[in-house]
């Protein structure tokens, strides 16, 4: 995703942004872990799983992006939009313009959208 047009140096709390680090360790960024199974999932006779199966975390997913009042400048991307699994967008108090990207009606899991109190938006 590219946050450029954000203006991320300018940003009250930037922490990890636009690092190399996973997008689930920057500042405002919430991630579940999707576990793996190392070993196949094995059922006994009653259908349950067998308890010695071990399991690793192999992907995180986004589900929770929070960036109040952290003077964020610009128009929201529209690559915002390609996170299906965002379930809360939290961008108010920062000094958003332009219009709401329509790319956003992609995100089929986001419940709560904060914008209030931006600049043109």
């Amino acid at each position: 995703m590219t946050f450029e047009q954000l203006q991320v140096q300018q940003w009250i709390n930037k922490e990890r942004w636009m690092s190399s680090d996973h997008e689930c360790d920057w500042y405002g960024v919430e991630c579940v872990d999707i576990p793996i199974p190392n070993t196949p999932l094995i059922l006994d006779n009653t259908g349950r799983q067998n308890d010695n199966t071990d399991f690793t975390v192999e992907e995180r997913m986004i589900i929770q992006i929070d960036l109040p009042e952290n003077n964020i400048r610009g128009s929201i991307p529209r690559e915002i939009g390609y996170l299906p699994t965002v379930t809360r967008l939290g961008l108010w108090n920062n000094g958003l313009v332009g219009t709401i990207p329509t790319t956003l009606g992609r995100m089929k899991q986001l419940v709560k959208l904060y914008l209030d109190i931006t600049q043109d938006l």
